[in-house]
This record gives structure tokens, sequence and C-alpha cells, in this order.
């Protein structure tokens, strides 16, 4: 609610740097390259993840889909057998997966 009330003028410059309030407002709290620099984006390292901590979260994602029945368990497997091993990255294909799985189980109670 706060942010719409903000005047145009006080988000955005005229060269199209934009969050100025945010930047003024950090202004001696973090470094002067961060504050005044572009916008970096964020790859998440999903594929250490799914080989480490979460692998058994993920796995867990994984089983729901095999357990529907709309894709062949043992491909599943070796999707992520494959990736887990190191000899394949598919890290996208397996975050899909998992991400239909999350949905199943919320929404079709498998």
């Amino acid at each position: 609610d706060f942010a719409l009330k903000i005047p145009p003028e006080y988000k955005v410059d005229g060269k199209g740097t934009g969050k100025l309030v945010l930047r003024e407002a950090m202004k001696g709290l973090v470094p002067e390259e961060i504050r005044t620099g572009k916008k970096r984006g964020f790859v998440p390292p999903d594929r250490e993840w799914y080989r480490g901590g979460s692998s058994d979260y993920i796995w867990g994602e994984l089983v729901s889909v095999m357990d529907s029945g709309y894709f062949n368990a043992p491909n599943i497997e070796s999707i992520f057998a494959k990736h887990v091993a190191g000899q394949v990255d598919n890290s996208r294909l397996i975050w899909s997966l998992a991400s239909f799985g999350h949905w199943l189980r919320r929404y079709i109670d498998v």
C-alpha cells in the first residue's frame, strides 16, 4: 500500500534507474557499488541442491509423479540417478517434474 502512494518521480529517475527510495534509504548501509549498481540476475544453484541437501525432498516430489501413473517411473528414476551421479544436468527437467509432483499432492491428493 505504501509503495503505491509514492509519486513516480521518487521511484524512477529520468535515466531509468529504479528503486530510488530504497537506494537512498540504503545510503551508508551498503557499499556504494551495490547501492548504485545495475540490477543483477540470480541463478539458484539447483543443480547442486538436487545432488546434495535437497535431494531427499526432490526425490519425494518425484515419487508423487511416479505414483501418479502420468509418467514412466523407470525413466524418472533414470533422469534423477544420472543427475545425482553428475552424468547429466537434468536440473530443469527435475524441477518441472518435482513441481508437478508437488501440485499433484496438493491438489489431486496422489
